[in-house]
């Protein structure tokens, strides 16, 4: 046991220091947070239409493809669930927030 785990950290901390000195940005490349979350939004229904639309194809007759649509059919569960989860801990912060006191 030549070094100890905390010796091992020394490195780091200038590393730590300088991002967490700096000034926080608003933004990420021009696009605030309630933007972000509206085009993260349209992205869920674009897949959620383009989930039913292959559907319908594949129930129509117009697919045979069932591997695809299950795949689109996922994809837009999966996007569902994680704006679901994103609105959880927005409503979760937002109420930590409301319970601070000044």
């Amino acid at each position: 046991m030549g070094s100890s785990p905390i010796s091992m950290l020394k490195p780091l901390t200038p590393m730590i220091e300088r991002e967490t000195t700096g000034p926080a940005k608003a933004t990420v490349e021009g696009q605030n947070f309630g933007d972000f979350l509206q085009s993260a939004v349209k992205g869920v229904q674009q897949l959620e239409k383009e989930a039913n639309q292959q559907a319908v194809a594949l129930v129509s007759g117009q697919s045979n493809d069932l591997h695809q649509v299950m795949i689109a059919a996922e994809k837009a569960s999966m996007a569902v669930q994680l704006t679901v989860q994103v609105r959880n801990k927005a409503i979760e912060a937002y109420n930590e927030i409301m319970r601070l006191q000044v």
